[in-house]
């Protein structure tokens, strides 16, 4: 297994409970930051030569100990103190992984392909969205 079974299985689960919970914009699938920490967590996987999964339960298990901290000394008042300047800045983070995970495999498909009009079909259908979307 590998993260895009851990990714496809997400999708389907998502579905599955848009289906029967009456929430269809509920958002499962994960986002931004999720999607970056799943990935390193792979790569990292792959490092150690680690089982993915059992990785990724030791580190669900850290996270909800930390939320269990969290919650249970009630430090959740101190969002109040965050200004709308932390709010930028994390969607700014956001917005930068999709734009830079969507540069990087634009510009890997230069390397892996022998020829040259596979990538600059990718690279002309990439700037056509681009321009679309600034025009809307």
């Amino acid at each position: 297994y590998s993260l895009s079974e851990f990714l496809l299985m997400n999708g389907i689960a998502g579905m599955v409970h848009a289906a029967f919970s009456c929430q269809p914009l509920l958002i499962l699938r994960p986002t931004g930051p999720i999607t970056l920490m799943i990935t390193q967590i792979y790569i990292l996987s792959l490092q150690l030569n680690i089982d993915f999964f059992a990785l990724m339960a030791w580190t669900g298990l850290g996270v909800s100990i930390w939320s269990f901290l969290v919650s249970g000394l009630e430090l959740s008042r101190h969002i109040a103190l965050l200004t709308t300047f932390a709010h930028d800045v994390f969607a700014a983070f956001v917005s930068s992984i999709y734009v830079v995970d969507g540069i990087t495999a634009v510009i890997g498909r230069f390397y892996l392909d022998g020829s040259p009009s596979r990538p600059l079909f990718a690279l002309t259908i990439s700037s056509a969205l681009v321009i679309i979307a600034f025009a809307l």
